[in-house]
């Protein structure tokens, strides 16, 4: 094999700078949109600056402006390749670009076995389902197959540090299905109420809004609020401070029974931790849970 000339070595292009990596992903990704129609490149400088501010270094933080460039198809493999880049920042991009047809588990394990491919996959997973962002989808449903995607992938990332799932077996803390449908009041008249709002609803600026020392819900958001308390979809019996969220399936949806857990935890949390109800308001995890429960209401089937 020949061997590398210091006069070959001489003429190797310098580094790429920050700065230049930056200005590449711009322009490689100046025509794309994100899923709510605004630039995609305010998604990536989201990734970057989030990647920096969690203690990533140049290399990562180069890997997040062009975490998205070869799996979108604005830039090949073989740019990459060849790109005056650290190999750092070559593994993580390929670490974080996701093969057609491959199963999220080997997806994940991937990412987990690239150093410094964590820190750039969270900080794309909180741009992506920051609350603002999904707010900008019209469709409710959409925002709730969103949320549930980000965060399994969070759940794979970081297994070791996500709290219990609700075992609906009657455990401790946590009734059975049955006694938490069993609770529910299906005469109550918050059910039209609820109804209404079944299908789905845009979020508008109204809804919640941040005065510099708390959140400030408007009328829409305290219908739901009220009309699920009404129907007995709050129980204390549940006792939410001991699980995480229950899993939104992947096509949106929540079970009758989980949809009780998580109005619970939403609503009781708020309490406690102001903007709990906004964000769930936002993502598209209340929409589900409105839609689970009135699909019970009407049909008796969960």
């Amino acid at each position: 094999m020949p061997q590398r000339t210091p006069e070959a070595e001489d003429s190797a292009p310098p580094p790429l700078s920050l700065a230049e990596v930056e200005e590449i992903a711009r322009t490689a990704h100046a025509e794309q949109v994100d899923k709510a129609g605004r630039p995609y490149v305010g998604h990536l400088a989201e990734v970057a600056a989030g990647t920096a501010r969690h203690g990533g270094d140049e290399a990562q933080v180069a890997a997040a402006w062009l975490h998205d460039a070869v799996e979108d198809g604005v830039l090949t493999a073989e740019w990459l390749a060849e790109a005056a880049l650290p190999q750092r920042t070559k593994d993580i991009v390929l670490a974080l670009t996701r093969r057609e047809g491959e199963a999220l588990g080997d997806y994940t394990a991937r990412i987990l076995a690239t150093p410094g491919a964590v820190t750039v996959k969270d900080a794309d997973l909180a741009s992506n389902s920051a609350a603002r962002r999904l707010a900008l989808l019209p469709d409710a449903a959409k925002r709730s197959r969103l949320t549930a995607k980000y965060e399994r992938m969070r759940r794979l990332l970081h297994p070791d540090v996500q709290a219990p799932l609700p075992a609906g077996d009657g455990g401790e803390g946590d009734p059975t299905d049955a006694e938490l449908l069993a609770g529910l009041d299906g005469a109550s008249d918050a059910w039209g109420r609820l109804s209404e709002f079944a299908s789905g609803w845009t979020v508008q600026d109204a809804d919640a809004r941040w005065d510099d020392r708390h959140w400030v819900y408007g009328p829409r958001v305290g219908a739901v609020a009220t009309s699920l308390d009404a129907v007995g979809a709050v129980r204390p019996a549940y006792d939410w401070n001991a699980f995480s969220y229950p899993l939104i399936a992947t096509d949106g949806t929540l079970t009758p029974a989980d949809a009780v857990r998580t109005a619970t935890s939403v609503l009781r949390a708020e309490r406690f931790v102001a903007g709990t109800l906004a964000t769930a308001w936002m993502n598209g995890r209340l929409s589900a849970v409105v839609r689970a429960l009135v699909h019970w209401h009407e049909t008796g089937t969960s």
